[in-house]
């Protein structure tokens, strides 16, 4: 239970569930799920604005308090801060707080959710998606003009990549990555020949996963029936298959 509660949010199908500790002499019908906890990383705090009053001011703006994270209790500056706030429900997240210095120069700080679910990009509720919103739907308005956006999940990653030939390696060569030019050196009988680009490489010399095509079952040198000059002649590797049969085995006397 406190693994749960203390490690939480949790979801079901990336929806968050709400869980609260039902006390001795309470009814779990009486139990209210109207907050959620969530760790919230508090980015761009000024230096000289990182007291404790100050993210108790941060805290009272996101929600109820909950505790601090005082892994690094003591260090003059971070990063980022994270402290554990009950997030309301019924109220969409906050992205960031303006917050007024000593000078009454303003500034904001953002604020990233860890183990943040499904939300609206459009309200900013927990537990639906833009897709499903009304309001985003009567606005009118492109996905990339909404308020909210992924960048609230904390430790986002880059996504997914590009699909390409980038991840295809030709005959003899080594992988390439996005962005170095496609050309690689043909070694012929008679000597070095002229650079060519990787897709006819690929095209002349074929694709490793595909040049070794085999139809199991075949003797030992024998190519595939049918089959053109494309296919390569695997010979078959001799090893010990009457050991292996279950039937050959003799059992041990008892």
């Amino acid at each position: 239970m406190h693994h749960v509660i203390q490690e939480g949010p949790w979801s079901f199908e990336n929806h968050t569930l709400v869980c609260r500790q039902v006390h001795d002499g309470v009814l779990p019908s009486d139990v209210v799920l109207d907050a959620v906890d969530m760790w919230v990383q508090v980015h761009d705090l000024l230096l000289g604005y990182t007291s404790d009053e100050v993210l108790e001011q941060v805290r009272n703006f996101l929600g109820s308090f909950v505790r601090c994270d005082d892994r690094f209790a003591g260090v003059p500056w971070r990063s980022f801060y994270r402290v554990r706030v009950a997030i309301p429900i019924a109220r969409p997240i906050k992205r960031r707080m303006r917050m007024v210095k000593r000078d009454k120069q303003c500034y904001w700080v953002t604020f990233k959710y860890e183990r943040l679910h499904t939300f609206c990009f459009f309200c900013g509720f927990l537990g639906h998606s833009y897709k499903f919103c009304l309001k985003a739907r009567d606005s009118g308005l492109p996905v990339d003009h909404y308020p909210y956006s992924a960048d609230l999940r904390a430790g986002v990653g880059r996504g997914p990549g590009a699909v390409g030939d980038p991840w295809l390696v030709p005959l003899g060569g080594s992988p390439r990555t996005a962005g170095t030019p496609s050309v690689v050196d043909a070694v012929g009988s008679g000597g070095v020949e002229a650079a060519q680009p990787a897709s006819r490489q690929i095209e002349e010399r074929g694709i490793v996963a595909v040049s070794k095509r085999w139809c199991e079952g075949y003797g030992s040198g024998s190519k595939r029936p049918g089959s053109g000059s494309g296919d390569v002649t695997m010979t078959e590797v001799s090893k010990n298959l009457h050991m292996a049969g279950t039937g050959s085995q003799s059992r041990p006397s008892s």
